[in-house]
């Protein structure tokens, strides 16, 4: 059996909008048993309502034993007043695919626009694909994401090929928990996460997916690009990859290299127990902030298996306010190489710049390799080392191919910890004012 759902009935009760002042649709057809697939080609236009509409359950379509398509599901883009939408299909238990080809239309609402839960496809034995999430970048107020879907038990692979673009909001945004991954077998793909670029306010992620259990790889090919927002932006916990059993990629942290507010990392990725290599391809550029940039926690890396890489810490060089970095990678119990290519420049910072600890690598097994401490040769004002690396118990070589070059500081350097000539080989510039503890 072939079942199709067409718009024309239902149309017609839109004709009926300027009679009453809401719209509530209690319940789509239930075809949560079909033996064949079913489709959905048109739900009922409500873009012009004048008053709320309501959807409180659209199809069951959980145990379809074939594949589900909605083709379009209402246009409530020129809704003067809320839209609400209490339930979207539940595909948790689809044995087929499941597709959804574009989800509400909500880019000009000129209220609230609340998705209390999408697609859950927890469970579904293939692949589902989201190929376009509520586009909301010009709403006026505020949009609210409760809960995108959950796909920590799929058995296939998840593509995400565009979360909400939010990049013209006038009003807050709030992600409340990106697709939770942990659990696939197979490898899921971010290639898109929310554009926040110009958002006028600030913008808050209370939790990135959680990949800390996935079997196979995980990429995140862009995180969002918050380089332009005017007020603060916020993560406070970025992907938790401490129990990857395959290889991480960062392509590409947050770019807030023009921030006119402080940017805020609570937390970047936890990489201590990976098994396999961990590589970080581009921390996130402060260089222009106006405002202060606080890192207080980069990764630890301190148990991982295998090299850990660095490839470029924070650009912090035009700064014109004050970095702090609270804790570099703890790398102290690594059983392979760590390299760090360049930690930050802040040659040219106009405030004061404060390294509470470098990394401990105390007890590495192999070697350790610093390529380039920070250039802080024309700060105007004071540089604080609090604490350089402890190799104190290193069974292989320690090198500094570079100590920071202090020789045109115009104001005082201090280094708080103790060099023995005899055990360390250090060159710093010729300068009689600076001298090592």
């Amino acid at each position: 059996m072939f079942l199709t759902v067409l718009s024309q009935p239902l149309s017609k009760v839109c004709g009926c909008f300027s009679l009453f002042s809401s719209v509530t649709f209690k319940g789509l057809p239930d075809v949560s048993h079909c033996s064949q697939s079913v489709t959905f080609k048109g739900f009922p236009d409500v873009s012009h309502c004048s008053q709320s509409a309501t959807f409180k359950g659209l199809p069951d379509v959980s145990h379809c034993s074939q594949s589900v398509t909605f083709k379009g599901l209402p246009d409530v883009s020129h809704c003067s007043q809320s839209a609400t939408f209490k339930g979207l299909p539940d595909v948790s238990h689809c044995s087929q695919s499941a597709t959804f080809k574009g989800l509400p239309d909500v880019s000009h609402c000129s209220q609230s626009a609340t998705f209390k839960g999408l697609p859950d496809v927890s469970h579904c034995s293939q692949s589902a694909t989201f190929k376009g999430l509520p586009d909301v970048s010009h709403c006026s107020q505020s949009a609210t994401f409760k809960g995108l879907p959950d796909v920590s038990h799929c058995s296939q692979s998840v593509t995400f090929k565009g979360l909400p673009d939010v990049s013209h909001c006038s009003q807050s945004v709030t992600f409340k928990g990106l697709p939770d991954v942990s659990h696939c077998s197979q490898s899921a793909t971010f290639k898109g996460l929310p554009d926040v670029s110009h958002c006028s306010q600030s913008v808050t992620f209370k939790g990135f997916p959680d990949v800390s259990h996935c079997s196979q790889s995980a990429t995140f090919k862009g995180l969002p690009d918050v380089s332009h927002c005017s007020q603060s932006a916020t993560f406070k916990g970025l992907p938790d990859v401490s129990h990857c059993s395959q290889s991480v990629t960062f392509k590409g942290l947050p770019d807030v290299s023009h921030c006119s507010q402080s940017a805020t990392f609570k937390g970047l990725p936890d990489v201590s127990h990976c098994s396999q290599s961990v590589t970080f391809k581009g921390f996130p550029d402060v260089s222009h902030c106006s405002q202060s940039a606080t890192f207080k926690g980069l990764p630890d890396v301190s148990h991982c298996s295998q090299s850990a890489t660095f490839k470029g810490l924070p650009d912090v060089s035009h700064c014109s306010q004050s970095v702090t970095f609270k804790g570099l990678p703890d790398v102290s119990h690594c059983s392979q190489s760590a390299t760090f290519k360049g930690l930050p420049d802040v040659s040219h910072c106009s405030q004061s710049v404060t390294f509470k600890g470098l990394p401990d690598v105390s007890h590495c097994s192999q070697s350790a390799t610093f390529k380039g401490l920070p250039d802080v040769s024309h700060c105007s004002q004071s540089v604080t080392f609090k604490g350089f690396p402890d190799v104190s118990h290193c069974s292989q070589s320690v090198t500094f191919k570079g100590l920071p070059d202090v020789s045109h500081c115009s104001q005082s350097v201090t280094f708080k910890v103790s060099l023995e000539a005899q055990q360390w080989k250090y060159f710093f510039p010729v300068n009689e004012s600076i001298k090592p503890a």
